[in-house]
């Protein structure tokens, strides 16, 4: 549930011209935006600074089943998310309407990706979430044991 304008390249120019301008749902203080042309992304307070991540960019998402979200960030660190919450009837989130409609549509869904910062995950049909939510909320997921047999 971002909020969504693209400045479309001028006459001439070309597709790596278009800059999109997004808030992400769930996202981190202080209220700001996010610049997006080509894969690079600048992050602006609402006063025009520039701001950083409040937790750590992610590298990979995989939907799982039962509407859960597997989660890599750059520090190595991975969570499993649960988005069934975000769409729960009692849920205080203005949002939890369009995500009751994404979690019904499995095909929707599995087609999460990475924004090009890994500041957020985004769906096709503009639903996003910030990683933030993932990175508080997820559960931490540790390697399992190695178990290293010597044969005899």
């Amino acid at each position: 549930m971002s909020i969504i304008d693209t400045i479309p390249a001028s006459e001439g120019q070309g597709a790596g011209d278009v800059i999109t301008l997004r808030m992400y749902f769930l996202d981190h203080e202080p209220p700001h935006i996010h610049a997006i042309k080509g894969e690079a992304e600048s992050i602006l307070s609402l006063d025009g600074d520039e701001i950083a991540m409040t937790c750590p960019a992610a590298d990979k998402v995989v939907p799982m089943p039962d509407n859960t979200l597997f989660v890599t960030f750059d520090n190595g660190v991975t969570k499993l998310y649960d988005a069934k919450p975000l769409a729960d009837s009692g849920c205080k989130y203005e949002g939890a309407e369009i995500f009751r409609e994404l979690l019904n549509d499995d095909a929707l869904f599995n087609a999460a990706k990475l924004s090009p910062c890994g500041c957020a995950v985004i769906w096709d049909d503009g639903t996003d979430l910030a990683i933030e939510e993932i990175w508080e909320n997820g559960l931490p997921i540790r390697p399992a044991p190695v178990l290293l047999w010597r044969h005899l």
